[in-house]
């Protein structure tokens, strides 16, 4: 008697069929993760926007006076005091999409990555007889996958020499 050697035809669509769905499930697997990881980087930077809020926040509590402000309200210059108890001036500057700060006339450098594009940023005076405050509202939006997600931050922070 002879042995037939292979695979039948049902034996070949068997196995082709759980290799056909086994892909389709690790393909899938691959678009959720990948969908995923671009989320997190998105939501990552727009986290980054709320260090930066932080940042001119501490600058604004821990200054004595505003020194200039634009017209438009995207430029601040604050009065404050160094370690060393001397007045230096720190200015935060809205250019394109970054805000760069400078510190005692020194530019030290954009406050954000460039990954995140700051597209509006707004210093709004509240002066009045008892105490002097800064609003701020600042729209930011990710540069990573031509993300078109956009969040907003507001604060308003009263200035330290006025209390």
């Amino acid at each position: 008697m002879k042995k037939n050697k292979g695979f039948s035809l049902i034996e070949i669509l068997f196995y082709v069929s759980i290799f056909a769905i086994l892909s389709l499930v690790v393909i899938n697997s691959m678009v959720v993760m990948t969908k995923a990881f671009r989320e997190t980087t998105i939501n990552r930077d727009i986290m980054q926007a709320g260090n930066i809020m932080e940042r001119i926040s501490r600058d604004i509590r821990q200054s004595n006076t505003i020194l200039s402000m634009n017209v438009n309200g995207t430029n601040l210059e604050l009065n404050t005091l160094n370690q060393a108890q001397v007045y230096e001036p720190v200015k935060f500057m809205y250019s394109g999409t970054d805000i760069q700060v400078y510190e005692n006339n020194v530019f030290i450098g954009n406050l954000n990555s460039p990954d995140i594009a700051v597209t509006t940023l707004t210093f709004d005076p509240i002066l009045n007889t008892v105490a002097g405050a800064v609003k701020m509202s600042m729209t930011v939006r990710s540069n990573h996958y031509g993300s078109t997600r956009a969040e907003d931050f507001y604060n308003t922070v009263i200035l330290r020499g006025e209390y």
